[in-house]
């Protein structure tokens, strides 16, 4: 996907090979001879960069490092590039430029379900939703409606799971937004919500792909925004107790957000780092489960749209986001291959999104690798970066 077009971009550069050999060298925690470093390095800098890379490799364990699966399908990446054929691509652009399209247009895509879809579309409209690239949120769940279409998830052609991706984010972008504060940000409201503006039909899909966990977390840094009180630990607790109250509906997501919390240490930023833990160990292991449970692997597949479509978005972003959506798409590969499932289609693309996550992280290393000035303030960078991906970069 994206990883490939940002590699290509930097082999372009003089001295890709020499970053690229310095990368494979500081994964295996080998010391790169004084040539090698003369390629990236002044000479006066070389003796500085031994002693950051002999900090690093003092401070960590050797582990082996992942391999990239040349074998691996790129059927995903091939059903990205067929976006641009004006069946979706029309419609994209009126989305991107604010407009709604008409229901004739709205129907060749989402079927039955194409009226249900106009109304989302004008909420989206009429709080002006915006993705951190600056686009319209909405152009989001739609591209990922556009690829459940071209992968043929809707055999029947009745737009179900199409109109299941448009969707899939609505809950969490716009209850806040459409919610009061004196209604609690919409929590009071979600099965009011969910029982006007999501068809019966796919309901369940559409309530087991929202990320309730984030929900409550968002809710709660509402909560203290209006507040001086200082983020805690205790404070999130008594927070998800308060709201355990609020919401049938999430009565059991807090009591489970609240025992995964009181059981491990949370760094800062707090809040983020909840909602990092929580994605881990609660929302995509029991999206899993339910994929099993229920004998529907489209619903893991589904989710897979979801992260495929961000991380080609990635390189409008901060690094630090970069790194969340990567480390996102790894643990979707860890998950889907762990239930070694018979469903071929899942199998599929197990190995091509474990393939973008491996190849979006070397990018972000080599690329700092590469930096024409403050270089070993990036390699330094490059190192951290070694750090947070280590779940990606090694077995």
């Amino acid at each position: 996907m994206i990883g490939r077009y940002e590699q290509s971009r930097l082999k372009k550069l003089p001295a890709y090979s020499a970053a690229n050999d310095l990368q494979n060298m500081i994964l295996m925690h080998h010391m790169p001879d004084n040539k090698l470093l003369r390629q990236l390095y002044a000479e006066s800098e070389v003796r500085q960069v031994k002693a950051i890379l002999e900090n690093f490799y003092a401070n960590r364990s050797v582990q082996k490092v992942r391999a990239y699966n040349d074998n691996a399908q790129s059927n995903l990446y091939k059903a990205m590039k067929k976006l641009a054929l004006p069946k979706y691509s029309v419609m994209c652009t009126k989305l991107l430029l604010s407009e709604i399209p008409d229901k004739e247009e709205l129907k060749q895509l989402f079927g039955e379900f194409a009226e249900n879809v106009e109304i989302i579309l004008e909420l989206y409209m009429a709080y002006k939703l915006k993705r951190k690239c600056l686009t319209n949120r909405i152009c989001h769940p739609y591209r990922t409606a556009c690829l459940a279409n071209i992968l043929g998830y809707d055999q029947s052609g009745d737009g179900m799971y199409a109109s299941i991706m448009m969707e899939h984010d609505a809950i969490e972008d716009l209850l806040f937004v459409m919610g009061e504060s004196s209604d609690h940000k919409g929590l009071k409201s979600l099965e009011i919500y969910i029982n006007r503006y999501i068809p019966e039909q796919i309901k369940e899909p559409v309530s087991l792909l929202t990320n309730y966990y984030s929900i409550i977390l968002g809710y709660l840094e509402f909560l203290y925004s209006i507040s001086d009180e200082k983020i805690t630990k205790e404070g999130l607790l008594r927070g998800l107790s308060f709201i355990k109250g609020k919401s049938s509906l999430l009565r059991n997501h807090v009591e489970k957000l609240a025992q995964l919390i009181s059981e491990n240490e949370i760094g800062e930023p707090i809040l983020s780092k909840a909602k990092s833990l929580a994605y881990k160990n609660l929302y995509i292991p029991e999206l899993a489960a339910l994929a099993v449970q229920k004998d529907n692997y489209r619903l893991l597949e589904s989710k897979m749209l979801d992260l495929a479509d961000n991380a080609a978005g990635l390189q409008s972003v901060s690094d630090v986001d970069r790194i969340n959506g990567i480390l996102k798409l790894n643990l979707w590969s860890q998950q889907a291959y762990n239930l070694h499932s018979q469903f071929g289609p899942l199998n599929n693309y197990v190995m091509e999104i474990f393939n973008e996550a491996l190849l979006l992280s070397q990018v972000l290393i080599v690329r700092d690798l590469l930096s024409p000035v403050y270089k070993t303030s990036y390699l330094v960078s490059a190192l951290e970066k070694i750090k947070l991906l280590k779940e990606v970069l090694y077995v």
